[in-house]
């Protein structure tokens, strides 16, 4: 009877140990999602202070110290690949 018992909880096992799992993968997107945009606004931040002081310079000395800037944010699959080859 009890094998019988666990043939048939088995699959109701398995489902609520996979929605927990899946929740607690939704927990660990959200928190990765929420610290990406704060580092995406902390770029456009330090970004948007380059370009005022390039502009500055540009007004009061006639030059521009800053030629060309670029900013990104890697992306999930590329921070865990450098990850790995740590």
């Amino acid at each position: 009877m009890d094998s019988d018992k666990k043939k048939i909880l088995e699959p109701v096992t398995s489902f609520a140990e996979q929605v927990w799992e899946d929740d607690e993968m939704l927990r660990q997107l959200d928190g990765y999602l929420q610290m990406q945009h704060i580092y995406n606004a902390a770029i456009r931040e330090v970004t948007t202070k380059l370009q005022i002081l390039d502009e500055e310079f540009q007004c009061r000395y006639d030059h521009n110290p800053i030629h060309h800037m670029e900013s990104r944010l890697k992306t999930p699959r590329s921070i865990v690949g450098k990850l790995r080859r740590r």
